[in-house]
């Protein structure tokens, strides 16, 4: 008992809390200013062995939060231009440890009253921004591709069953992974082609339908990007949206990393449509800067959830899903629901959504930058002009039937020294580098440097 209650001690916890704020503030100091790897690669296998066995004593903690820092990949640095996850805002780190050491449930409101309604309260806000009247409703879950799992059911409950959907070929694997979770294997999507800025061609929506229909499929919806993974290419949203309600489709928008366009008077253009959308899955730890994993599922009717998930548990409910709005577990797969949306709240109640506009119009800007960068070069060429905040880029001016090979090594190279970090994407071309430009603090010598470093490397090959 009484390590137990060392181990509840508020004074000790003040302590430890002290220490790791003044480190992670630290740390912060350092690294927004570009000191240090973006990350410190050691393979895995070695690794390994800088963390001791859970037997092993460790009395100093100040230590272990030491070596997960330092070992750990480094968002924050500026030179960080890797894959679509936000760089949080300090902030949210203190809303995390308030709902960690509290640990309310946001499934049910009697377990969670304060992060059931600051989730509704977001849920308006983003509906709103999307352009969804106030009959729009939605939840948290667990990342984009429970999201879009979510989503996909309900629009085979409210279309009374089906076994395909219409996606881009461009879609995220989140999508394919959906529908075989649903049972409907690999004929459960029917991929509609792209254009050569890797678009959902509309013009192919009518033959692909036709196509899924006379092989005997089920086809209630369409699902399109925006944005897509790989690119950051968004689908005509009006075009396809008409499209479906001509024909009776459900009409989903992935709108994971590029939801947040529409908070940019600038590039808001580029999702128009989007509020036509049946359901929209929103991942606020990509472009709204709160950690992994605060994703949004919203629906243009708002009662189109809540039957996907219904079930009898009398211990917890004793109204209908309809009824029980403030219990959100009626609408999500999961029964025990950590309080993701405070995060979104505390810094939107502390710096207004005035930042997060800016701070998308900024990356958008920048990525347009850096790809009339690349054009001014001559050996380098992007696969499109960028629409969002990715750019896909690949060196020239080496003749070789190896050349993915080789960006593949580059690539490596260029992780293993620390001095930036970025990503690649296969395309019908080939391998390209891509680089997805997260970082408010990113700037454009930053993107010279990544050129630099990687035509330095393809030089010495």
């Amino acid at each position: 008992m009484d390590e137990l209650r060392t181990a509840f001690d508020p004074e000790q916890f003040r302590r430890h809390g002290h220490k790791l704020v003044d480190h992670l503030a630290d740390y912060l100091n350092g690294v927004l200013e570009g000191k240090g790897p973006v990350h410190p690669w050691i393979e895995p296998e070695k690794r390994l062995a800088n963390w001791p066995k859970i037997e092993t004593p460790a009395p100093n903690l100040s230590q272990i939060f030491s070596d997960l820092i330092e070992q750990s990949q480094h968002l924050h640095h500026p030179s960080y231009v890797g894959h679509q996850m936000a760089v949080p805002l300090p902030l949210t780190a203190l809303a995390d440890l308030a709902t960690s050491v509290l640990n309310n449930s946001s499934a049910i409101y009697e377990m969670g009253p304060s992060g059931v309604l600051i989730e509704k309260r977001c849920l308006e806000w983003m509906a709103k921004t999307l352009g969804y009247s106030p009959e729009a409703d939605g939840v948290f879950t667990s990342g984009g591709t429970l999201g879009n799992l979510t989503a996909l059911l309900a629009a085979r409950q409210k279309k009374g069953g089906g076994n395909c959907f219409l996606v881009s070929d461009q879609a995220h694997y989140s999508i394919d992974r959906a529908v075989k979770i649903m049972g409907w294997g690999e004929e459960g999507l029917e991929k509609v082609p792209v254009d050569e800025k890797f678009k959902m061609r509309v013009e192919a929506l009518e033959p692909t339908l036709r196509k899924a229909r006379d092989a005997g499929k089920r086809v209630i919806g369409i699902s399109a990007n925006a944005c897509s993974t790989s690119t950051g290419s968004f689908d005509p949203l009006p075009e396809i949206a008409a499209f479906a309600k001509k024909q009776g489709l459900w009409f989903h928008a992935d709108g994971a990393h590029g939801a947040a366009t529409c908070l940019s008077e600038k590039y808001r253009s580029l999702v128009k449509g989007i509020e036509q959308a049946d359901s929209v899955v929103w991942d606020a730890h990509k472009m709204l800067m709160v950690p992994a994993l605060t994703t949004a599922v919203l629906f243009k009717d708002g009662t189109d959830s809540f039957e996907t998930f219904s079930q009898e548990a009398s211990y917890l409910f004793q109204k209908s899903a309809r009824e029980e709005w403030y219990n959100p577990c009626h609408r999500t797969l999961e029964c025990t629901k950590r309080d993701f949306a405070f995060r979104l709240y505390l810094v939107l109640r502390a710096y207004g959504q005035g930042l997060f506009a800016d701070y998308v119009t900024r990356q958008y800007d920048l990525a347009r930058a850096f790809a009339r960068k690349l054009e001014d070069t001559d050996d380098f060429e992007i696969a499109i002009k960028p629409e969002s905040n990715i750019v896909c880029f690949r060196y020239t001016a080496m003749k070789s039937a190896d050349l993915d090979s080789f960006h593949t090594q580059v690539r490596k190279k260029i992780i293993a020294s620390g001095k930036t970090y970025l990503v690649q994407a296969q395309l019908p071309k080939g391998v390209y580098l891509r680089t997805t430009i997260m970082n408010p603090f990113t700037t454009e010598e930053v993107l010279e440097n990544v050129i630099q470093e990687v035509r330095a490397e393809f030089e010495k090959l």
